[in-house]
């Protein structure tokens, strides 16, 4: 009996522990905001990713094994923590992506999405990056600006 119970409490440990460390928290929400909005399914589609988004942004505290990376909203700098900055990328560039499949290209939350992930590449040195980035949200942003001014001129 003794084995037996010692059997599943390890079989236990390597699950949680696989579970924790083998893909990012947010991986499986992400996958399912994707797929619902390849299906045409945007509100729920973004409800998914936002909370997929959230999850990945308070999921880590800071310790020996994570990163700090600050994102700015409207002006305003927000601390969160990675396992490090690949997978920081990795959580924008599929944001970015889905958000494209939901709201279109050019999207403001997309270009929002796009200055985020500009400053995680920014933060990690890798500025040619980090330009593009940010040349893709401006653009994105004259853009709208100028769809606003000539529907106001309608």
């Amino acid at each position: 009996m003794k084995h037996l119970l010692f059997i599943v409490l390890c079989a236990t440990v390597f699950l949680v522990a696989s579970v924790s460390f083998s893909a990012p928290i947010w991986q499986a929400e992400l996958d399912r905001a994707e797929s619902l909005a390849e299906q045409g399914l945007a509100d729920s589609a973004k409800a998914v990713l936002d909370r997929g988004l959230d999850r990945a942004l308070t999921h880590y505290a800071l310790s020996d094994s994570t990163v700090p990376v600050y994102f700015y909203v409207d002006g305003v700098p927000s601390l969160h923590f990675f396992r490090g900055f690949a997978e920081a990328e990795s959580l924008l560039t599929r944001e970015v992506r889905i958000e494209a499949l939901i709201s279109g290209e050019g999207s403001i939350r997309a270009a929002n999405l796009l200055l985020q992930l500009a400053e995680v590449y920014e933060q990690h040195a890798k500025r040619e990056k980090s330009q593009a980035c940010r040349e893709r949200s401006l653009a994105i942003l004259e853009e709208s600006h100028e769809s606003d001014d000539v529907a106001l001129a309608l």
